[in-house]
């Protein structure tokens, strides 16, 4: 599976992030935003505000797939960012751990590092000059909490890679997001209030079994 998401998901350094989520007990408080209300000389309409990638809202219907990517498309670029300073340094040295290890829970941000080595290693073969973050298409929202969030996505890395592939049509792709820690949040790399859990991927048009366990 990790060769499968290393070749399909165009290597967008979200390599082998397969496994379990981590457990951590200081994940981020939920926040939330108020509504906002638009009136007219005959009505009042209150619809929620967009909310920003940095909030978890209060209310789980302002989890949207728009939403979503938001949040993945931020956690992407910090990934692009990893790979571009990695590059330019020739290493995967401290600031580019920090990096990952603002977007990532920590078993998933260490196979990250692992696959960063990999890459250097082949000396950051295939990849675009100027590369630009992978783009996150959310297809269904499976699971949603303010703990934890299970989406089917499609990825797109060509702007990254020279050789991406979309995945086939047989082949599901998912991530599973959990709230950033204060230890994510620090070094004030991740804009969001989500870090990467897993990115489970099925060849047989199935949903992966461990979703988000149900937080209530």
């Amino acid at each position: 599976m990790r060769r499968l998401l290393h070749g399909l998901l165009g290597a967008t350094l979200l390599l082998g992030a397969c496994g379990g989520d981590d457990d951590d007990s200081d994940r981020a408080a939920v926040t939330s935003i108020p509504e906002e209300t638009t009136s007219s000389t005959s009505s009042t309409t209150t619809e929620p505000r967009t909310v920003a990638p940095d909030v978890i809202p209060q209310d789980e219907s302002q989890i949207t797939e728009e939403y979503v990517e938001q949040v993945l498309n931020e956690l992407f670029r910090v990934s692009r960012d990893a790979l571009v300073h990695t590059r330019e340094a020739t290493l995967v040295d401290e600031a580019t751990i920090e990096l990952l290890e603002s977007i990532y829970t920590k078993d998933q941000a260490q196979e990250a590092i692992n696959g960063l080595i990999e890459i250097a290693f082949e000396d950051f073969a295939n990849f675009q000059a100027d590369p630009q973050p992978a783009t996150a298409d959310v297809l269904e929202l499976i699971d949603r909490h303010r703990e934890c969030v299970f989406a089917e996505v499609r990825f797109d890395s060509s702007g990254l890679v020279t050789d991406f592939q979309a995945l086939p049509d047989h082949v599901r792709g998912f991530v599973r997001l959990l709230p950033a820690t204060e230890a994510n949040r620090a070094p004030g790399h991740n804009p969001t209030a989500w870090v990467i859990a897993a990115l489970p991927a099925t060849e047989d048009g199935t949903v992966p079994a461990e979703t988000c366990s149900d937080p209530s």
